[in-house]
């Protein structure tokens, strides 16, 4: 083939001039008009004064083997898109060698450019949240000591300090001795999830709060894509203010607060403790 001439003329200068043994791989064209793929190897043979006298080799088609190359590459190629597509990021570690291979999104879920992690189990480690480390290290355990499955939420923090978190799953494999060879498995970025369950947590308990002092205080989310908490039956309420934030993940919600003054409490409460638990909640 007129694009691998050059590589198999350069193998053979090679082998002529140094004796090396030579192996290339090369597209031949047939004289219908197919392309078959062939695979060389040999070695040259020199007479006293250093000149080449000879090539032994052998010759094979592979054409075969390399369509089955490219039919697992293309499928590997639309696994990957999949992936991607869901946002969904893939690892494999080989434990006997300690070393992890991440796909890009992972590296992207750590604030990451590819090739920037070493692919040692320690590195990632220290990437995970202080408070994290101690049930991530219980969970990799379990799960090669006792073939647990491996499933955990956790945060880990950015080179820059933001803190993201992140649920991934994964699946250990064991030689025929049992022990453990082999662990694989898929991360989500699941920031925006754990945000907006952490920030209706904090409504509520500020809700709460305000509530044994008469007033009940609440924050509605308007138009933020998440669902909203079910509010309770309020009495003699008023709008108290309507403004827009600017969320994670460069999300911009509206948020409204609302109080109503709850008839068995006569007293107020100051405008300061209100303001701390709004801001607390928000």
């Amino acid at each position: 083939h007129s694009e691998d001439v050059s590589r198999v003329i350069e193998a053979w200068n090679r082998c002529a001039e140094r004796g090396e043994k030579f192996y290339i791989e090369y597209r031949v064209l047939h004289p219908d008009g197919r392309v078959r793929w062939v695979a060389s190897k040999g070695k040259s043979f020199a007479d006293g004064a250093g000149r080449p006298t000879k090539f032994i080799g052998i010759s094979a088609d592979i054409t075969d083997q390399k369509q089955a190359e490219l039919l697992l590459r293309e499928e590997e190629e639309r696994h990957r898109l999949a992936l991607e597509a869901g946002q969904i990021g893939t690892w494999d570690w080989d434990v006997v060698g300690n070393h992890v291979v991440w796909s890009d999104l992972i590296y992207k879920f750590h604030g990451l450019k590819p090739g920037e992690f070493s692919g040692r189990i320690e590195d990632f480690g220290a990437m995970v949240h202080p408070d994290d480390r101690e049930r991530v290290n219980a969970a990799i355990n379990d799960a090669l000591k006792n073939r647990a499955p491996y499933s955990i939420e956790v945060r880990v923090v950015w080179p820059n300090g933001e803190v993201h978190w992140i649920a991934t799953k994964g699946k250990v494999f064991f030689d025929a001795a049992g022990k453990p060879i082999r662990m694989i498995g898929a991360t989500l970025e699941i920031t925006e999830r754990r945000w907006a369950e952490e920030r209706q947590r904090l409504l509520w308990e500020a809700a709460g709060a305000l509530s044994t002092c008469g007033v009940a205080l609440v924050t509605e989310v308007l138009g933020a894509g998440d669902a909203t908490p079910a509010l309770p039956p309020l009495r003699d309420h008023r709008l108290v203010s309507e403004y827009t934030v600017r969320a994670r993940a460069g999300r911009t919600v509206r948020l409204r607060q609302i109080a109503s003054v709850i008839p068995s409490a006569m007293h107020a409460m100051p405008d300061q403790q209100a303001a701390r638990l709004a801001a607390k909640a928000n």
